[in-house]
């Protein structure tokens, strides 16, 4: 990416994001930064939170940075996707429409482009064809049950006490 463009994006949010409803919604400087800041956190971290439990968690599979896949997660594409996500709260509707459906993880990975008001009736057929080739296909009975095995992880990498490299190139 160059720098201009980046220069340009940063300008355009900052025009968009700040100034715009600063001079046109024409509210008090205090109650525009209370709004504006409660907002970015409570949007950023539902965001983190709901993508985080579905990937970053104890009860699934996955390979870490450039090393090579595990023997577990090696194989077929699709069988990657359904062993390194995670699924919950299937039976309530409230989080699935809270979520945008990405309860349904796996689903969303394997059919990117199907809208996700379908994933409800297509998860229990891609649970079925899991069970009939031994695959394991995790889901939770709730956000919560999520949120504690994504903890379980972050715990248990802190114990482990795995440096981490970034690899850039």
């Amino acid at each position: 990416m160059s720098w201009t463009l980046l220069a340009f994006s940063k300008c355009f949010w900052l025009t968009y994001r700040i100034l715009i409803p600063i001079y046109y919604l024409n509210i008090p400087l205090g109650m525009f930064w209370t709004t504006f800041l409660i907002t970015e956190l409570v949007t950023g971290w539902y965001l983190a939170f709901n993508f985080q439990v579905s990937h970053v968690s104890s009860v699934c599979e996955y390979s870490c940075g450039t090393e090579e896949l595990t023997p577990k997660l090696a194989g077929e594409w699709a069988i990657l996707q359904v062993k390194s996500s995670v699924d919950y709260a299937h039976g309530s509707w409230f989080t699935t429409f809270m979520t945008g459906a990405l309860n349904y993880q796996i689903t969303h990975h394997l059919f990117p482009s199907v809208s996700q008001y379908h994933y409800p009736e297509i998860a229990p057929i891609i649970m079925e064809i899991c069970k009939k080739y031994n695959v394991k296909y995790t889901v939770l009975p709730s956000f919560w049950d999520a949120f504690k095995a994504h903890l379980k992880h972050l715990q248990n990498m802190g114990v482990a006490g795995r440096s981490v490299s970034v690899h850039m190139g």
